[in-house]
């Protein structure tokens, strides 16, 4: 009984030293803000060398004194944008439709990527056919325990998102159709239908066209057409940030206006959409986007801020398009 006690006791003490130490011990990380220098003059022995300060900072009288104290921030560089290959995008009645430059197999492989990265762990294909790619079903919102406990009570049935790839090659391109289709317990609720059906939907497709079109470009044989030489204007970051790559030649209002933006009067960095270029259902037309201009070592990027908007992936795809040349 007496080395239990010991041994409980032991194991106490042990994890309170392993939780505590931090609120016991002061943290001195932060100290160097408050150090002073020393200012006791040394006293040299007679026939002793002068000393001599050989310490020489450049530009010493332009480095202000620290002032602020406090925890140290490390600063976030800035998100790099890629440049993008030209994919041509059209809305079918059922299906959307990429005209991707690259092989049927490369082509297959970055779809496959795509899907992976969507679904996260886990198998992300179904059926895998030389012209088809079925996905298995995607369950976007997570079902909690009691919500599946709910489920079994009520039969209602959280639905699963099922996709469908389908590749035609035409010349040294690929046809791929996408389709997305609705399922509850396995069974279907709708047909094969259009992204442009769903908003979600339709940003999974947005998301595929940025990636297909940065992954195509970092493979391009041809340097004369990357980086800052790249002849599509439309810039993608890893997050899938669209940005415009601005021409040097041409001033920022001359290329807003021939997009069918204007800048907002009296308001800051704001643009809007040209009332007679209103888009049809999106209601953009009602809309003001902040915008800024970056530079980074590839030039000057427009960014327009669509955050606030319902839909705001869609919407800044829309937008983005108009800065393509018909």
């Amino acid at each position: 009984m007496k080395n239990t006690s010991f041994k409980l006791a032991s194991a106490g003490v042990l994890a309170l030293a392993m939780s505590g130490c931090s609120s016991i011990l002061t943290d001195h990380a932060n100290d160097y803000q408050y150090a002073v220098s020393n200012t006791t003059q040394l006293k040299e022995p007679p026939g002793s060398l002068q000393v001599r300060d050989d310490l020489v900072i450049p530009n010493a009288n332009e480095i202000p004194d620290l002032q602020k104290t406090g925890k140290f921030v490390t600063p976030r560089a800035p998100f790099i944008f890629y440049p993008m290959t030209k994919i041509p995008v059209s809305n079918k009645a059922d299906r959307m439709v990429f005209d991707v430059p690259a092989g049927l197999d490369k082509t297959k492989e970055m779809v496959k990527g795509f899907l992976g990265a969507l679904h996260g762990q886990g198998e992300a294909i179904a059926t895998d056919k030389d012209n088809q790619i079925i996905s298995v079903p995607f369950e976007f919102v997570k079902q909690g325990f009691w919500g599946s406990v709910a489920s079994t009570f009520t039969r209602n049935f959280p639905e699963k998102t099922v996709f469908s790839f389908t590749f035609k090659p035409s010349g040294n391109d690929t046809i791929v159709s996408m389709q997305f289709k609705q399922q509850e317990q396995g069974k279907d609720v709708t047909s094969w239908q259009s992204p442009e059906k769903d908003p979600k939907r339709y940003t999974d497709a947005i998301r595929l066209w940025g990636n297909l079109g940065r992954q195509i470009s970092e493979a391009s044989a041809y340097l004369s057409q990357r980086g800052e030489n790249s002849p599509f204007p439309i810039w993608v970051d890893h997050r899938g940030i669209f940005a415009v790559h601005l021409k040097t030649t041409v001033d920022l209002a001359a290329q807003v206006k021939a997009a069918g933006l204007h800048f907002v009067d009296g308001q800051s960095n704001k643009l809007a959409i040209d009332k007679q270029e209103a888009q049809s259902g999106a209601k953009l037309d009602e809309q003001t986007f902040p915008y800024k201009v970056e530079t980074q070592r590839d030039g000057k990027f427009l960014v327009i801020d669509a955050s606030k908007v319902t839909d705001p992936e869609f919407a800044s795809f829309q937008l983005v398009q108009r800065f393509i040349a018909k």
